[in-house]
């Protein structure tokens, strides 16, 4: 196989693949938390459920403004997981990861909410911390 068509094949594996291993990866961890708390947990799949009830409950927007930069640290987010997985240069993989973080950012900042900005700027120092 030519060297284009191996980096096609791992980006298409990345946009199927990711949101059920990510599911199952974070239910593993639930499990594990709580058995390490002397609970049984709840099952594996356990977030997958969550997002399947979370997508049937009726959509609530405080303005349109939000909905675009959720959506659009929505496509960064997939377009840095497919530079990584395409295997393009890792610094621009860090810029396209923290230019979605300022899109989850300025989405908090945008619905006027106290507890969204709170949560905004503890992103931010997050993100200041690391960068």
């Amino acid at each position: 196989m030519s060297d284009t068509l191996k980096i096609v094949i791992s980006i298409i594996a990345y946009i199927v693949l990711a949101p059920v291993v990510g599911c199952i990866m974070s239910g593993v961890d639930r499990k594990i938390t709580a058995r390490m708390q002397g609970r049984q947990g709840p099952p594996i799949l356990q977030p997958l459920y969550d997002v399947l009830k979370l997508l049937k409950k009726e959509t609530v927007v405080v303005n349109h403004v939000q909905v675009f930069y959720l959506i659009t640290f929505l496509v960064f987010v997939i377009f840095t997981g497919c530079l990584f997985f395409g295997g393009f240069d890792l610094l621009m993989v860090f810029f396209a990861l923290t230019t979605a973080n300022l899109f989850l950012i300025l989405a908090a900042t945008s619905s006027h909410s106290p507890y969204a900005n709170m949560g905004a700027n503890r992103e931010m120092m997050q993100m200041l911390a690391y960068e």
